[in-house]
Order: C-alpha cells, then sequence, then structure tokens
C-alpha cells in the first residue's frame, strides 16, 4: 500500500504541474523577467516528475522490466541534481544575487552535477549508486550522495537566505522575496531527512513540488 501511495503521489503533482503550465502559457513573454524565467523551472520540474513515475510504476511491479527500471533509476538520480539546480538558478535571479556570488555558487553546483553523472555512468560499470536486483532496487556504497548532491544547495540558500535578512532587516523592502527563498528552500530539507532513510518513499518529490508552489504563489500570483 505505501509503495502504492509513491506513484500516486507523483502523479498527482504531474497534474499540478501541466495545471500551472497551462494556466500560466499566456505568461511566458511576460515582461517580467523572473516571471518568464519561472516557466523553464516548471518545465524541468514536469520532467522529473514523469521519470519519478514511471520509477514509482517499476517499484510496485506495475512494469516489469529490469532495463526500464535501471534507465528510469539512473535517470532520476541525474535529473534530481538538474532539477535542483535549476531551482537555485532560479532564486538566485528572484532575489537578485550580486554577480560574483552568483557565478562561485553556480560553479560550485557545476561541480555537483558532473560528479553526479561521472558517480551514474560509473555506475553502469561497477555499481557504486544502485542495482537491480531480481526487480527491487538496491542501494550501494555511494548511493546518499546524490541526498547530500540535492540538500547541501537547499542548506546554502536556507543560511545564505537568513544572513541577508538578518543584515537587512526582516522588515526591510525587498525581504519578500527574501521569505518566499527562505520558505522555498526550508520546505524540501524537512521531507528530505525521510528520503535518506525510506528512499522508496515520494519525499523529495513533495518537498520540490511544496517548494515550486511557493514560488508559485509569490512570484506569479502575488506579482500579478
Amino acid at each position: 500500500m505505501t509503495n502504492d501511495l509513491y506513484w500516486v503521489s507523483v502523479l498527482g503533482y504531474i497534474v499540478i504541474t501541466l495545471t500551472i503550465l497551462i494556466r500560466e502559457r499566456k505568461y511566458i513573454y511576460h515582461n517580467e523577467k523572473v516571471g518568464r524565467a519561472f516557466m523553464p523551472l516548471v518545465c524541468i520540474s514536469l520532467t522529473f516528475f514523469v521519470v519519478d513515475f514511471f520509477w514509482g510504476l517499476c517499484l510496485v511491479k506495475a512494469i516489469r522490466s529490469d532495463a526500464v527500471y535501471y534507465a528510469s533509476s539512473a535517470l532520476l538520480h541525474v535529473l534530481a541534481v538538474v532539477t535542483t539546480l535549476s531551482w537555485l538558478c532560479y532564486v538566485l535571479q528572484y532575489i537578485r544575487c550580486q554577480r560574483r556570488y552568483r557565478y562561485v555558487i553556480q560553479f560550485v553546483s557545476t561541480v555537483l552535477l558532473l560528479s553526479e553523472v561521472v558517480l551514474v555512468i560509473a555506475n553502469f560499470f561497477s555499481p557504486v549508486l544502485f542495482r537491480i536486483v531480481d526487480g527491487e532496487y538496491v542501494r550501494c556504497k555511494y548511493a546518499l550522495v546524490t541526498a547530500f548532491n540535492i540538500y547541501s544547495v537547499f542548506a546554502v540558500v536556507l543560511l545564505g537566505t537568513l544572513f541577508t535578512m538578518m543584515r537587512r532587516g526582516i522588515g526591510a523592502n525587498g525581504c519578500t522575496r527574501c521569505k518566499a527563498v527562505l520558505f522555498s528552500s526550508l520546505i524540501p530539507l524537512l521531507p528530505g531527512i525521510m528520503q535518506v532513510k525510506y528512499f522508496a518513499s515520494p519525499f523529495f518529490s513533495m518537498g520540490f513540488m511544496l517548494s515550486t508552489l511557493i514560488l508559485y504563489v509569490f512570484v506569479v500570483t502575488a506579482a500579478r
């Protein structure tokens, strides 16, 4: 029953993301640059949720193919980092992060992404992240590296946002954006703790969906 909830939950996230895309398609060419940049983030999130959906179907054995299970697992490892870094690039633009800081953060993020890609490629030759045994997903030695690559990004943004808010003052102009990013980075971290232990649960997808919805409310709805 718990495993069945995985793909059902992710299917719900797909529907929500599609609803946002359909509803906001006419605002893709909005004058607000930040508003336009939000739509690619939603598209990347949708791609992640679709792959996660197929992974969930393999988990409950609705799809009985080790090849599909392996391919979706490998793709999911990479897309989890890509989606997180897309979120990072967006929030840096949203809070108007200074260019020199943005370059440093983006460089470190690129290193994290490349390390994940290297691990996924290495996994094809020797199981270092995961392996599929008799239709079951088995975590290997470096499985938690993906979790580190993802949640370190949210943690750094959370701490950086808190520092910025303390320096500017809670009631200062522009703090609304910082508050949006603060909650948007905090929400994925809370279920992320559970994801590390219970990997066959959609905690990361849930956290990222809520994070996207928070940004949607602040960026699109509030701005309009």
